[in-house]
């Protein structure tokens, strides 16, 4: 895979992870959508200003955010060692409306049902809802194995199999979907 500068990061771009060691919730997250020779648990949108490049996202701690390249690599790296990946849309789209909307959302807690909802969000949630069904298409979600039977009897509720939202690796497979390299 083709390495890249930050310097051909550009607003509207996707910051894609993955893991080389994961975490039991970045595997769970990982074998929920299509098996890839790698497979993402995390997805952010660019908003570069100049020279400082940000990543809008949702946290498992933290949210709905924007933190700065810096920082969102800084905190990613003491989890595991991660793999970021550069994807670009190849249809136009209205990116600054995605951000309003995105911006709209900041604040907002981490959704840890999966379920949508307007009051919390996951990361491919929040993006594939920032854009519409024609860029992003939702699929069945599939929460299969013991980490999923385990977190959702933690939340009390039932495991919410079959239920549309999106997955960061699924999102990155869709034909509208460009490799632009690794950082």
């Amino acid at each position: 895979m083709e390495k890249i500068s930050l310097d051909e990061v550009r607003t509207g771009d996707f910051i894609v992870v993955a893991s080389h060691q994961a975490s039991l919730f970045s595997t769970a997250i990982a074998d929920s959508g299509v098996s890839r020779a790698v497979t993402y648990d995390h997805i952010g949108l660019v908003e570069r200003k100049g020279e400082l490049i940000f990543i809008w996202h949702a946290h498992v701690e933290q949210g709905v955010c924007c933190e700065k390249w810096a920082d969102f690599i800084k905190r990613e790296a003491r989890q595991a060692k991660r793999i970021y990946h550069v994807y670009r849309l190849s249809v136009s789209v209205d990116v600054d409306r995605a951000l309003l909307w995105i911006r709209e959302k900041a604040g907002l807690p981490y959704n840890h049902s999966f379920i949508q909802s307007d009051d919390a969000y996951y990361c491919s949630d929040l993006i594939g809802r920032a854009f519409s069904d024609a860029v992003f298409s939702p699929i069945n979600m599939n929460f299969v194995g013991a980490y999923w039977e385990t977190h959702y009897k933690r939340l009390g509720i039932e495991i919410p199999m079959g239920q549309v939202g999106y997955h960061p690796t699924n999102m990155v497979c869709q034909d509208n979907m460009t490799l632009i390299g690794a950082l």
